[in-house]
């Protein structure tokens, strides 16, 4: 709620090869009974399908047709590797924070999802966040610490509480702990950071709105190279 106004959330497909051929089934936006629109005046409602070929280069930017419009569970395919990136513009998280932040994150294709996940809370948090977990297989359990958090009911093209549920990084604010999530069928895991207003600190970014995609521990490796922003002379542009 950005003075006086809600923004809508976005979604960009990119295609780097040409004829790819995309199956998108939608999700999210039952509430507030949207769709979402194309150029040629289809409106694809929650839990309904099209396609949409691509060529190389080409940016298919997906979006409500309002401002309570919410893509998530959404299910996109294709015939040919493609890129997608979800986010806002602003946002703020909880809706009536003071404080407003672009949110934006790279999508994991499915078959990079898995069944354990590990999250530590970040430094001089002092409040609770929020998890969002997304099937890719009807019927999924979905567990924080061992205790089951919601069962998934289709793997995607669904509304929320049937595609995906949203829980609490951890019960309560005092004492906050590392949080294991695991499921029982393969599932991807975002993390949405909610706002603090810290007027002793400096203004940091883990205070601000955020959202971070959270990768499996079976997606692991045994080696990986940072690129690491911070003020430091080499370089062209200081960060």
């Amino acid at each position: 709620n950005v003075t006086g106004a809600l923004i809508t959330c976005q979604t960009l497909v990119v295609a780097p090869y040409d004829s790819t051929n995309i199956e998108l089934n939608a999700g999210g936006g039952k509430l507030a009974e949207e769709f979402i629109k194309f150029d040629d005046n289809r409106n694809i409602g929650t839990g309904q399908s099209t396609t949409q070929k691509m060529n190389e280069g080409d940016v298919l930017v997906l979006r409500g047709s309002g401002s309570l419009q919410d893509l998530s569970g959404t299910l996109i395919k294709s015939d040919k590797p493609i890129l997608i990136t979800s986010g806002m513009s602003e946002t703020a998280i909880p809706l009536n924070s003071p404080s407003q932040s672009v949110i934006t994150e790279m999508e994991f294709p499915t078959d990079a999802f898995g069944k354990h996940f590990f999250f530590t809370p970040l430094i001089n948090k002092d409040s609770v966040s929020y998890f969002r977990a997304f099937a890719s297989e009807d019927n999924t359990n979905v567990y924080r610490n061992g205790e089951l958090m919601g069962n998934i009911k289709k793997g995607g093209g669904a509304d929320f509480g049937e595609s995906y549920i949203e829980f609490d990084t951890w019960r309560k604010s005092s004492n906050m702990k590392p949080a294991t999530i695991t499921s029982d069928k393969p599932i991807g895991l975002m993390y949405y950071n909610k706002f603090e207003s810290r007027s002793n600190t400096i203004n940091i970014y883990h205070r601000d709105a955020h959202m971070l995609q959270i990768p499996s521990i079976e997606q692991g490796v045994n080696s990986a190279i940072f690129a690491n922003p911070h003020n430091h002379s080499e370089g062209e542009v200081l960060f």
